[in-house]
C-alpha cells in the first residue's frame, strides 16, 4: 500500500465514521456472512465502532511507516553517505564505551578487597562485635586531608 492509497482509505474511514444515518450497533449478534467473500465481510466489519477505530489506527501506522521508508529512499547520495558515516561513528563509540566499562569493572574488582575490609570493620563496630580503641575513637575535623583539585 502506498502513501496515497493509505490516505484514501483514511478518508473513506473518516467518511464512514461521520455518517450518522447508519446504525453502527446491531441489536442482535449476527455471524459474519460470506466469510470467504471480502465484499460481504467488509460491511459487517465496519458496523463496529471499535473495528473502525482499529482499522483507522492500523492504516495510519502503515501510512507513517511508508512515509519514513520513502523518506530514506529519497535522500540524496551525499546525505545517505553522511548517515552511514554517522552510524559508523556510533559503532566506534559503542566499542569505546565497551572498553571503558571493562576497564572500570577491572578497577572496581582491584579495590573490592580494600572496600570489603572497611565494610567488615564497620559492621563489627555497629553490631558491637568490635569495640574501638581510644586511638580509633579520636575524631578531629582537622585530621581530614584537604581535597586536592587538579
Amino acid at each position: 500500500m502506498d502513501v496515497d492509497s493509505g490516505a484514501a482509505v483514511n478518508n473513506v474511514v473518516d467518511h464512514l465514521e461521520e455518517d450518522d444515518s447508519a446504525d453502527c450497533v446491531s441489536s442482535e449478534a449476527s455471524p459474519i456472512k460470506g466469510a470467504g467473500e471480502p465484499s460481504a465481510v467488509l460491511p459487517d466489519l465496519l458496523e463496529s465502532p471499535k473495528s473502525l477505530a482499529a482499522l483507522k489506527k492500523n492504516l495510519e501506522a502503515l501510512t507513517l511507516s511508508n512515509k519514513s521508508l520513502s523518506y530514506l529512499e529519497n535522500l540524496s547520495v551525499p546525505v545517505k553517505r553522511r548517515l552511514d558515516a554517522m552510524r559508523n561513528i556510533c559503532r566506534e563509540e559503542i566499542k569505546i564505551e565497551e572498553s571503558f566499562y571493562k576497564e572500570l569493572r577491572a578497577l572496581e574488582e582491584k579495590y573490592l578487597d580494600d572496600y570489603n575490609s572497611l565494610y567488615d570493620r564497620r559492621r563489627s563496630i555497629v553490631t558491637g562485635d568490635l569495640e574501638p580503641t581510644d586511638e580509633q575513637s579520636k575524631w578531629e575535623l582537622s585530621s581530614w586531608p584537604e581535597p586536592k583539585i587538579e
